[in-house]
């Protein structure tokens, strides 16, 4: 199986380029440092000749801003989306984020746009929507040592391990379209103050975390304590054994 990921020399897809390459995939990275551009569609077509699944895993890149998040998705979603349909690809997987469907932001209306796209388009798809990946949240709170403290929102989170993502992705690839959501989360529910000073203190960095409820997340001022970015699941109480005690003699 040939497997396409656009956005593949990137923090998340590198890690599912290598998670998929270990189980025996034939992996072809899609990234501008490979000479594959979807926003401007250079490349695409030679690089999905022969393709079988399609993995969408850009991200906004570091020199367009946040309101051109939109625009940014909406074209190279288009893009990847004709590539796919010429090339006879069988399974389009967008990489989303758990949110995007509750904030209002230029960032979340782009992710929402592409997922709008992948949807009707009317191919096979799957969308999986993480909360926040843990090598992001270190990449944007450890990345300026001489700041004097890091100032962060007082959001919670969910956060997950890459290469627990990646293997989900993978999982998905092996599967069936689900023409549906699947949502992928860690297992602690933590604030990012909490998880921004976790992760200094685990590279000696002694600073103290500043909360700044006017610092931006993903391009987004979130109310305190916002609790929108965590996966849209509903835990009971009622361990087996607490429902077996109550079991009719």
């Amino acid at each position: 199986m040939k497997i396409v990921i656009a956005g593949g020399a990137g923090r998340i897809g590198s890690r599912i380029s290598k998670a998929l390459d270990d189980q025996g995939y034939s992996v072809v990275v899609a990234s501008p440092r490979h000479g594959i551009d979807a926003l401007t569609g250079l490349g695409l077509a030679e690089a999905f000749a022969g393709a079988d699944v399609v993995i969408d895993t850009m991200n906004l890149p570091p020199a367009i801003p946040y309101s051109e998040a939109e625009s940014f998705f909406g074209t190279a979603t288009t893009n990847l989306l004709r590539a796919g349909e010429a090339a006879g690809v069988k399974h389009h997987l967008l990489l989303s984020v758990v949110g995007v469907d509750r904030v209002n932001s230029h960032y979340f209306r782009g992710k929402q746009r592409q997922e709008q796209l992948v949807r009707d388009h009317g191919g096979p798809f799957s969308i999986v929507r993480s909360t926040s990946v843990l090598e992001a949240l270190s990449g944007s709170v450890l990345t300026d040592p001489e700041l004097a403290a890091p100032r962060v929102p007082n959001l919670t989170l969910q956060p997950v391990a890459a290469r627990d993502l990646a293997r989900v992705v993978a999982r998905t690839v092996a599967a069936a379209p689900r023409r549906g959501l699947i949502e992928v989360a860690g297992p602690e529910t933590l604030s990012l103050p909490e998880v921004a000073t976790r992760m200094m203190r685990a590279t000696d960095d002694l600073r103290h975390v500043v909360v700044d409820h006017t610092a931006e997340y993903l391009g987004t001022v979130f109310e305190p304590g916002d609790t929108v970015l965590l996966p849209d699941l509903r835990v009971g109480s009622t361990s087996v054994d607490e429902w077996l005690v109550r079991l009719p003699a």
